[in-house]
């Protein structure tokens, strides 16, 4: 009998913010690892979940239905469930942000704030490993990009995408998109790209979380850097590099072509993969 089991109703980037609490629980009040249960909606997780060391059993809760999404999937507490001696929900309680009276802090932090835990100064990445046993298979050595934008704003996206691919084009970098394949290839092709390019979105979350460099391309006002929930969808730890926001997206797409470059040649440089090399209006001053 597995003694604790944590619950994120959804959606999925939210799932996967609350998986550095999940992991200081299992390490550090249970034990070593904990179960993981969520809304039906997000089955698609469960292999990806139960690749994570921290993570024992993964599955749904069928009767756990939402009633709204106005700060993840609500209701956020979960039907008990029998043969668990603890049952922690993680979902959130109310809106994060400052706009909505509560602490400015990235997801991550704010779900573990909700358990009265304090991860402290120190770095929570990488949380997220690759399964060694679900190798996605791209037929290049050449280094690659990998990519994701959800469906918000797609002509913008569309437009940035069409630049970017087709500045890389030209540079001779393979583009991976990760948005239609399983959770466990993409959070793999991501694992083995030289860097990520997309939106806030839940594939940022699994580039963020295995530590990778990032660069987005977020023309949402409130999910941008800039914005004002910028600290709230994001984790300063992130090794990302935002698109200045309000760019036209066809400039926006050769400024991240642009910067894929500059971390390429940096990374050959160094020959030690691609390091943190400054913000993004410094590398901007180069192109």
């Amino acid at each position: 009998m597995e003694r604790a089991l944590c619950t994120f109703p959804g959606k999925f980037g939210d799932i996967l913010w609350s998986l550095p609490t999940a992991r200081f629980l299992a390490q550090h009040v249970y034990g070593g690892r904990v179960d993981f249960a969520v809304m039906p909606y997000y089955e698609s997780l469960i292999p990806m979940l139960e690749a994570q060391k921290y993570i024992g059993r993964a599955f749904v809760i069928p009767e756990w239905l939402r009633t709204h999404s106005n700060y993840g999937d609500q209701p956020w507490t979960s039907p008990r469930q029998e043969g668990y001696e603890f049952q922690v929900d993680l979902g959130y309680r109310s809106h994060p942000g400052t706009p909505f009276g509560n602490p400015n802090i990235s997801l991550l932090e704010f779900v573990a704030s909700q358990q009265g835990i304090n991860l402290g100064p120190e770095s929570q990445l990488p949380f997220l490993q690759a399964s060694a046993e679900d190798k996605f298979q791209y037929a290049t050595k050449k280094p690659y990009v990998a990519y994701s934008f959800n469906d918000q704003y797609v002509g913008e996206k569309e437009i940035f995408l069409q630049q970017l691919r087709d500045q890389l084009a030209d540079m001779g970098i393979p583009l991976v998109d990760t948005t239609s394949i399983s959770w466990l290839q993409a959070l793999t092709a991501i694992d083995g790209a030289a860097l990520y390019v997309g939106d806030r979105s839940s594939n940022w979350v699994l580039a963020a979380g295995m530590d990778k460099v990032c660069i987005t391309y977020e023309p949402h006002p409130s999910r941008h850097q800039a914005g004002p929930l910028g600290q709230v969808f994001g984790y300063h730890h992130a090794k990302e590099r935002a698109v200045p926001f309000g760019m036209p997206p066809e400039v926006a797409g050769k400024t991240a072509a642009g910067l894929v470059q500059h971390q390429l040649e940096q990374r050959e440089r160094m020959e030690i993969g691609v390091e943190d090399v400054g913000s993004v209006s410094d590398i901007l001053g180069t192109l």
